[in-house]
């Protein structure tokens, strides 16, 4: 069914026109353009308390550790999900959270995208975390 609409739509010259006046592809923002959520270790900590109910000493130490990229997740839509499920469930990498079979935060991710922007920046904090002892 998707080649029969794949191949209709080459057809009719729609299909990868993104040059319409409709709006559907946002234009590419850089993160240098965001406002930051906050910008040092304890306002961090006191966003992701207020804001996400996480007080664990594994964002404390995330936030100390990991700033710029705990900026980059609280911008990102999907980011602070995908983490979470992290925290929850202890998956610390693409393989734990998301190939191993039975993977607790697969279907958050997918979610997201696999190959979202939120997905990157979360597997950097897990990284960030490992690197840094944090868990």
């Amino acid at each position: 069914m998707r080649i029969v609409f794949f191949c209709a739509a080459l057809a009719l010259g729609a299909c990868g026109d993104d040059s319409s006046e409709s709006g559907d592809i946002p234009e590419p923002r850089h993160f240098s353009e965001l406002t930051l959520p906050f910008n040092d270790a304890p306002a961090c900590i006191a966003t992701n308390s207020k804001k996400h109910q996480d007080d664990s000493s594994l964002t404390g130490c995330r936030c100390n550790a990991c700033l710029e990229l705990m900026q980059e997740c609280e911008a990102v839509q999907g980011c602070q999900e995908i983490v979470a499920c992290s925290n929850r469930t202890g998956c610390l990498d693409e393989f734990s959270c998301y190939l191993f079979p039975g993977a607790q935060c697969a279907s958050i991710i997918d979610r997201w995208g696999n190959s979202s922007i939120a997905t990157a920046i979360s597997l950097e904090i897990m990284a960030c975390t490992t690197t840094h002892n944090c868990r």
